[in-house]
């Protein structure tokens, strides 16, 4: 649960993880009142014929505006969301940048004082890893893989969450050339990243927030430790905003 003892200083990025699945009866009553939706979102909402990818974005939209109304000391309801040209979400005149990402049960949103990008995904998944590597990544990466046999479907899955993130982290589409992207890592955990899609640098890091998936972020400056809390609906539902993030 956010606390008002509980700071996060805002000069560190932030990662919050809200499991849908430990609260069923809370998910329908709660994400389908729709008093945190605009007009757009509420029509988005309506196009999803998938129930769980409906609820995925109702989610992320429920976290990401419990988020910023703590950090901006708004209620959530008055948190209004902007489009950037490629469909992604921000807030108009906030020096807090976000990103959301949802696998299966867990959604997740990174909080930053500058422009971030966050993936998660679930690594057990019966995929053709090797079969999508060959087609979508670098010869260097594809032989890198293909070499790897134990826990071959880890190491891809924790690769294309780190392009997932870059990609985000830049405002650009799964659709852009996955190939192009030069990775180094410095230390034990600090990975940068160079492509043709900027000359900046950006750095990432790839976690495990629970047992099965990998998360991974990226941010024009190097990551150090990195706050992670994990919150219930319930919490998030009936906690009082507005909710104190550290703005020092």
């Amino acid at each position: 649960m956010l606390r008002s003892d509980r700071l996060v200083q805002a000069n560190q990025p932030q990662v919050h993880l809200l499991c849908l699945s430990a609260a069923e009866e809370l998910v329908s009553t709660t994400l389908f009142e729709f008093d945190y939706l605009d007009a757009g979102e509420l029509a988005k909402a309506h196009q999803y014929r998938n129930e769980s990818a409906r609820r995925q974005f109702l989610a992320g939209r429920y976290l990401a505006k419990t988020l910023l109304a703590a950090a901006t000391q708004q209620t959530r309801d008055s948190i209004q969301l902007q489009l950037a040209p490629n469909g992604k979400p921000y807030l108009e005149n906030s020096a807090w940048h976000f990103n959301l990402s949802h696998s299966d049960d867990w959604v997740a949103c990174a909080l930053a004082p500058q422009a971030i990008g966050i993936d998660i995904e679930a690594c057990l998944r019966p995929i053709e890893h090797l079969a999508i590597a060959e087609q979508h990544f670098s010869s260097e990466e594809f032989s890198w893989l293909r070499k790897r046999q134990a826990k071959q479907n880890q190491k891809f899955t924790a690769l294309w969450s780190l392009k997932e993130a870059y990609l985000k982290a830049l405002g650009l589409g799964i659709s852009h050339d996955l190939a192009s992207m030069r990775w180094q890592l410095h230390g034990k955990s600090s990975i940068s990243v160079q492509s043709s899609f900027t000359t900046q640098p950006w750095f990432c890091r790839l976690l495990r927030p629970d047992s099965g998936y990998w998360l991974s972020l990226c941010y024009p400056e190097q990551l150090g430790a990195v706050a992670i809390y994990k919150h219930s609906l319930s919490t998030l539902c009936y906690a009082d905003l507005p909710l104190a993030l550290s703005q020092s």
